[in-house]
Order: C-alpha cells, then sequence, then structure tokens
C-alpha cells in the first residue's frame, strides 16, 4: 500500500499545474501537428473576447486525438517550447528561419514515418533581429536573405506547412489572384515545404471545398481580427484531420467523368463517318422512279394472278384460266430478257419462277370450282 501512495505522491508533484505549465502533449494515433506562434507585439489578438494565453490553449485544444508541440517564436533567443505562460505577444523581433530550426529538432526526434503537420500563425511581418546574423553578406538586405535561408530549409525539411495568417493584409507583395492575399514569400515557404500540392491551381480547387482530400488540400488561411476562434477552431480542425478521398471523387464525377463520356461519343461518332480502311459500305435502296414503275407493274399483274380476286362476281372459270396463261406468257418472256440475275428493267427483281402461279393460280381454280 505504501509503494502505491508513494508513486502517486510523485505523479501528483511532477503533473503540471496552473495556467502557465507546458501544453500537454498526449500520446494519440493521431499526427503531430506542431504549432508554431509568432510572439511578437505586431500579431493581434487570437480572439477579441479571450485573454491571449486563455485563447492559445483553447486553440491546442481544438486538436483532439492528436499531439501538439507549441514553439513560441520571436528572435533567436526568444524561443520556447510547450509553454503557454510565455505567449505575451511583447518580442520585438520576428525570425522565421531559427523558428524552423527549432522545428527541424522536434521532427526529427520522432521515429521516421510519423505524420507530423507543422502550423504557422504569424501576421506575416518578416523583421528578424541584426545581431542573429553577423555573417550576412554585405549589401544584401536582410529580410530577404532570412526568407531565403527559410525557404532552403523548409525545401530540405520536408514536412506539410500550412499557415494561418491572423490580421489584416498588410497590401505589401501581396500576391495576384490569391484568395487569402498573401504575402508572395508566404506562398514561397508553402510551396518549399508541400511541393506540386501547394501549386497555384492545386490551392484555387481547395479553396472551393470546406474539407482536405488526399490530394487537394489547402494551406493558408486567414483570420481576420474580428473572427478569432469562431474561424480558428474549423480550420484547426480541417488541418489536423485526416485526409479523405471525398473532394477527388465529387471532381471526378461532376468534370472528369462528364468529359470522358463526351470524348467517347464524339470518338465514335467520328468513326461512324469516316469509315477507315478495310471497311466495306453497303449502299442502301432509295425510293425513286424505279421503284415506282416497279409497283405498277405488279398491280395489274397481280389482279390476272388471282383471277377471281380481281374480277366481278359471276366470271366462269375459263377466264380465270384465261388469265393464268398469259401471265405465264409474260413470264416466260420477262425471262428471256437479258439480266443474269433475274432483275426486270427498271431495277425491280423478277418472282421466283412458280411462286405466284402455285400459290395463287391453284387458289384461284379451286375458288371458281366450287362455285
Amino acid at each position: 500500500m505504501l509503494p502505491v501512495l508513494l508513486v502517486l505522491a510523485l505523479q501528483a508533484g511532477l503533473a503540471p499545474s496552473g495556467e502557465g505549465s507546458p501544453s500537454p502533449t498526449p500520446q494519440g494515433e493521431g499526427p503531430v501537428v506542431v504549432f508554431l506562434v509568432d510572439n511578437s507585439a505586431s500579431l493581434p489578438p487570437l480572439d477579441p473576447g479571450e485573454k491571449r494565453r486563455v485563447a492559445l490553449q483553447k486553440m491546442l485544444g481544438f486538436v483532439e486525438g492528436s499531439r501538439q508541440r507549441l514553439i513560441l517564436f520571436g528572435r533567436r533567443s526568444e524561443l520556447s517550447m510547450d509553454d503557454t505562460e510565455r505567449y505575451r505577444n511583447d518580442g520585438q523581433w520576428t525570425d522565421f528561419y531559427h523558428a524552423f530550426r527549432k522545428t527541424d529538432g522536434i521532427v526529427a526526434s520522432y521515429p521516421a514515418g510519423t505524420d507530423v503537420r507543422i502550423v504557422l500563425l504569424t501576421d506575416a511581418i518578416v523583421d528578424p533581429d541584426p545581431a542573429d546574423w553577423p555573417d550576412l553578406p554585405p549589401g544584401e538586405d536582410l529580410a530577404t536573405h532570412n526568407i531565403q535561408r527559410t525557404v532552403e530549409l523548409l525545401r530540405k525539411l520536408g514536412t506539410p506547412l500550412y499557415v494561418i495568417l491572423v490580421g489584416d493584409p498588410t497590401n505589401e507583395n501581396v500576391a495576384d489572384a490569391d484568395r487569402e492575399q498573401s504575402p508572395g514569400f508566404v506562398l514561397e515557404m508553402v510551396r518549399a515545404a508541400n511541393g506540386a500540392a501547394a501549386a497555384p491551381l492545386a490551392q484555387t480547387l481547395a479553396s472551393f471545398f470546406s474539407d482536405d482530400g488526399t490530394l487537394l488540400r489547402k494551406f493558408v488561411y486567414r483570420i481576420r481580427p474580428d473572427e478569432g476562434l469562431e474561424k480558428i477552431e474549423p480550420t484547426v480542425r480541417r488541418i489536423a484531420a485526416p485526409p479523405r478521398p471525398e473532394i477527388e471523387m465529387r471532381i471526378f464525377g461532376y468534370f472528369i467523368l462528364p468529359l470522358v463520356l463526351l470524348l467517347l461519343a464524339l470518338v465514335g461518332l467520328l468513326v461512324h463517318t469516316f469509315p477507315g480502311p478495310g471497311d466495306l459500305e453497303i449502299p442502301r435502296a432509295r425510293p425513286g422512279p424505279a421503284g415506282a414503275r416497279c409497283g405498277r407493274q405488279a398491280a395489274p399483274n397481280a389482279g390476272r394472278l388471282v383471277g377471281g380476286a380481281g374480277a366481278e362476281p359471276g366470271e366462269g372459270s375459263a377466264g380465270g384460266r384465261g388469265h393464268v396463261h398469259a401471265s405465264r406468257r409474260r413470264g416466260r418472256a420477262h425471262r428471256r430478257r437479258p439480266g443474269h440475275d433475274g432483275s426486270r428493267p427498271g431495277g425491280c427483281r423478277a418472282p421466283a419462277p412458280g411462286a405466284r402461279r402455285g400459290s395463287y393460280g391453284d387458289r384461284s381454280s379451286d375458288r371458281l370450282g366450287h362455285a
């Protein structure tokens, strides 16, 4: 019993207490979300109705089920880890390069293959301390040099980077056609960290959806001073959520599939309209004068062949037989005319020998005989 009480007492003594204690890092199966928070005096409050540290702690709690880490940064000597008490927004400098170097050390502390995501909260004002850059080449701008070194570091780091811009845009070096009115160097950092997934077209498509997919993910967000935690919460939850392929499936169903079906229909139409080599075209009979003549020739023959069918009531069987003999003579005359296929003049094909004589002649004579 005593050993158990000692263990509980030690755990109680080591447990963090108070508002200024380091933020917890729960062990879970979710991704590791590293928050890089600008601690300079120029950053507006995260929420207009909350104290700064309270708003920060609430933001960290939005990534439930994930492991979160916190880095507060200003100048090189103003870096702190997992300690919300130091979030005072009283820094005089903003150095992105040394902040990401600290992040590189945190990423390296996790096993290879761990899902790590970096979330940068800043007002995008680059202001490094000249004392931290004694090796700056003469004549080179310090802010430009700081961003160039940061982009190179992010390209080597290869960890997904999300940027939450806090405050109104400054209208300085704002990228054209960017919905979030991001400065150009912010987009350079995002593309260096995320590769082709952060291309302008991919970001434009991702901005139309309220969730992230497997390939399409939004990496830059803008939080205005009056929006606060109300907009920060869905943004952070979207970043920490696992990727889902719903967006890609919707794009496939709305755009790609109709285009593929239209293309297949056009290909089938072209193949039907323009036959290829080796195709055999079978001509079809067209109505014309030849068909009309054929109909005129068949009409009187039919009346004569059926005998009594075309005669008035009271005719004898001798008249019927006379008509049959006349049709036989005309049939032999037609067979003696040129044409090896048995076709009549004008394109009409002659009936098979004996077909109508056998069927209609016998019936007419039977009917007349019974009469």
